[in-house]
């Protein structure tokens, strides 16, 4: 089973392996990351705010996207389903200009 690790804790991770699980043995593998810049613009939905994450390159947006965390804590405050806070902070981010595709706004 693949298990990601921060490399400051691989030593850790591996004493407990070692030493708590029936393993005899296991692959370490270095692993890179590519992503996308990010930045983030609020938009109202459900009486507040959420933030949408907007991943850009060349001043271009590839994607934006409600972050969840702040529609569930909308959702529970709210009394309403996750999924229409998600649906309203994305209308909001569309309404806003947030579209793939489009420029990053300043």
């Amino acid at each position: 089973m693949p298990v990601l690790v921060p490399a400051a804790r691989v030593d850790e991770v591996a004493e407990v392996l070692l030493t708590e699980t029936s393993t005899i043995g296991f692959r370490r593998i270095a692993v890179t990351k590519s992503a996308l810049a990010r930045t983030w613009f609020d938009v109202p939905a459900a009486g507040g705010t959420v933030r949408i994450k907007v991943a850009h390159r060349g001043g271009r947006i590839v994607q934006a996207t409600p972050e969840f965390e702040d529609a569930a804590a909308l959702a529970r405050s709210s009394g309403r389903p996750v999924r229409a806070v998600l649906d309203e902070a994305t209308a909001a981010a569309v309404a806003r200009g947030l579209l793939s595709g489009g420029p990053l706004p300043d």
